[in-house]
């Protein structure tokens, strides 16, 4: 291999001797005219090449042919998110938790299939997605159950405008707090679970020490190991296996592929905008007073049998209060005092007046006044 090698070498070497001749032939090295220093150049690169083809495979080259191709780039997260599927489930509890002006629910579901960790939070997922464009809530916090009745097993909360249970503590995640339990309990123990929590309001009893009902569990254990052919220990012992397997939850790291699940497009913002300013009375009547301002007075100014004249100055607003006509259609009732109405005698009286208003057809649905400021 070493021959071959200094062949190409001389032959290079050659070729470029050859080509300083062509531009200027050197008889001293016998070549005198650039005819020649042409042929030395062509036997020089004919060399090189032959050289070349002749030197045997270099030893890197033989090793980057015998290595094993890699596989797939594949991530270890890409490899779990396999793991994160969404189950069947069944919500059995939805209550509106809201209060001040944000608009927050408490999800409650079972998925009897959904056995891991992973899973259980996916199926979570699934069911907030759901809520959310039920009720367009801006906070969910959402519990799995592995069973009716039974323990909690798996956790999540999920605010799409990433402003936590508040509202302001805004964050980079929609999805927080995922904790998840993997036990899976036996049917004996869900059975006895499930009997406990359906019976224990038979077996209350009003404790006097404390002044309010209690739980009396050495009766509740006996009437269920009646039930189930066990002891009053055995009872209890079952209860508190499945208690303390369903609290051993882990934190959860939730995928890429499912915390933008719950990213809300550009139009589902504005509808969920639109639909929390609905629920607020503040933002809905601030919203609408302007369309109010404009389509009320005429209506209220027939109300006089006389004359009327306005109070209000320039740049104030004819209606200081509102109040909702019929919350669940959106409907307001915009109120103020700013008219006054001649009566039969010539005297101007204040009157305090309502108009009744459709915001989205933006029609006058009523008009009252009675003498009076607010």
């Amino acid at each position: 291999m070493l021959a071959f090698a200094l062949l190409g070498l001389l032959a290079v070497i050659c070729f470029f001797v050859g080509l300083v001749c062509l531009i200027r032939p050197i008889q001293a090295i016998r070549i005198p005219t650039r005819r020649r220093a042409v042929t030395v150049m062509g036997v020089s690169f004919a060399i090189f090449v032959v050289a070349v083809a002749l030197t045997p495979e270099s030893t890197p080259r033989k090793q980057a042919e015998l290595q094993i191709p890699k596989p797939q780039a594949t991530s270890q997260d890409s490899v779990s998110e396999t793991k994160w599927t969404a189950h069947p489930f069944e919500i059995v509890s939805d209550e509106d938790i809201s209060f001040g002006n944000r608009l927050r629910r408490r999800v409650t579901i079972v998925a009897s299939t959904a056995l891991t960790r992973e899973n259980r939070i996916a199926t979570l997922v699934e069911a907030g997605r759901q809520v959310r464009r039920k009720h367009h809530s801006q906070f969910i916090a959402l519990f799995l159950l592995p069973f009716k009745s039974g323990p909690v097993v798996a956790r999540i909360d999920y605010a799409p405008d990433k402003c936590g249970v508040s509202g302001e503590d805004c964050t980079d995640r929609v999805w927080t707090d995922a904790h998840a339990s993997d036990v899976v309990f036996s049917p004996q123990q869900e059975q006895i679970y499930t009997a406990w929590e359906s019976n224990k309001k038979r077996f209350k009893e009003f404790d006097k020490d404390f002044g309010f009902e209690t739980v009396n569990e050495k009766r509740l254990k006996t009437f269920l190991a009646e039930q189930f052919d066990a002891t009053p220990d055995d009872i209890f012992n079952t209860m508190v296996q499945v208690i303390a397997s369903a609290s051993k939850q882990e934190e959860m790291k939730i995928p890429h592929r499912l915390e933008v699940l719950g990213h809300l497009s550009d139009k589902e913002q504005k509808e969920s905008e639109e639909k929390v300013c609905r629920e607020n009375l503040q933002c809905w009547g601030d919203k609408h007073s302007m369309a109010a301002s404009v389509y009320c007075p005429d209506h209220i100014e027939r109300l006089g049998k006389y004359d009327h004249e306005w109070t209000d100055g320039w740049l104030q607003s004819k209606f200081s209060h509102f109040s909702w006509k019929n919350r669940e259609k959106g409907l307001i009732t915009y109120i103020g005092d700013q008219i006054k109405f001649q009566n039969g005698f010539g005297a101007w009286i204040p009157h305090t007046y309502h108009c009744d208003f459709n915001p989205f057809k933006r029609k006058v649905l009523n008009v009252r006044a009675e003498p009076g400021r607010l």
